[in-house]
C-alpha cells in the first residue's frame, strides 16, 4: 500500500514515466492496470497513448496536413488517400522494411509528436504514463525526464499476442525487427540516463500475465522511484 503522504506529494506535482517495450509485450494493458490501481489509493495516474497521437497525425486531425503531405512527398503520393489521410498499412510496408526510410519517417514525425505530447501533458498532476513502444528508438527519453518503465515478455508469447490482430506473420516480424530488443532498449536507456545524470528505470515482465496484486506492487515501486 502506498503511504498517504507519498500519494499527496505525487498528486501535487508532475511525474513523467515513459512506458516502452516491444510490440505485444503488454505496455498499454499495463498502463491501464496502473491507472486502475491508482484509484483506490487516491493517486492520480494518467495514460497518454502515443500511438493514438500518431494515428491522429496520420489521420484526419486538423493542423497536420503539412506533415501528411511531407510523408506522401517522401514515400509516395499513393500513400495519401482521397480524404487526405495517410494509408497506414501501405506506409508500414515501406518504413518497416527499410531502416533508412524508418529514420526519415521519424525525422518528419518527431517535431509534431513532441508538440502534441507537450500539449497532452500540460495541466496534469500526479503520474503521467507516456505509452510509447519505440520511445528509445525515437530518441524521446528526454521528453519523459529520462524515466522509463521497460515492459518485457518472452518472444514466443509476444508473437502469440500479436497474431490475434490483422497483421500477417511477415508484417508482425517486420514490426518486431524494427524495434530494439529488450536488452538493447535497457542498454540505451541506461546510457541516456547516465549522460543526462538523471532518470529511473523499472523493468516489468508480463510473460506469465501478472496478477492485479503484482500491478499494485508495480505502482508502489513506481511511486517510490519517482518521488
Amino acid at each position: 500500500m502506498i503511504q498517504q503522504d507519498l500519494v499527496e506529494r505525487l498528486n501535487s506535482g508532475l511525474y513523467l514515466l515513459g512506458v516502452t517495450g516491444g510490440i505485444g509485450c503488454g505496455k498499454s494493458y499495463s498502463c491501464a492496470m496502473l491507472v486502475a490501481e491508482g484509484k483506490p489509493v487516491g493517486l492520480n495516474v494518467k495514460q497518454i497513448e502515443m500511438d493514438e497521437i500518431r494515428r491522429g497525425i496520420l489521420g484526419n486531425v486538423k493542423g497536420y496536413e503539412k506533415t501528411r503531405e511531407a510523408i506522401a512527398s517522401e514515400f509516395g503520393k499513393h500513400l495519401l488517400k482521397r480524404d487526405g489521410t495517410i494509408d497506414r498499412k501501405m506506409l508500414g510496408h515501406v518504413i518497416f522494411k527499410d531502416r533508412d526510410a524508418l529514420e526519415e519517417y521519424r525525422r518528419i514525425m518527431d517535431p509534431v509528436m513532441r508538440a502534441e505530447l507537450k500539449t497532452r501533458i500540460s495541466g496534469n498532476q500526479g503520474i503521467v504514463l507516456v505509452d510509447w513502444g519505440p520511445l528509445v528508438e525515437d530518441r524521446m527519453l528526454d521528453s519523459v525526464n529520462y524515466n522509463a518503465l521497460l515492459v518485457t515478455c518472452e518472444q514466443k508469447v509476444q508473437i502469440g499476442r500479436i497474431s490475434y490482430g490483422d497483421l500477417s506473420m511477415d508484417e508482425i516480424m517486420d514490426r518486431v525487427n524494427s524495434q530494439l530488443n529488450s536488452e538493447l532498449k535497457e542498454k540505451k536507456i541506461l546510457e541516456a540516463q547516465t549522460k543526462a545524470g538523471r532518470g529511473v528505470l523499472i523493468k516489468f515482465d508480463t510473460t506469465k500475465n501478472p496478477s492485479k496484486a503484482e500491478y499494485a506492487a508495480l505502482l508502489e515501486d513506481i511511486a517510490v522511484e519517482l518521488k
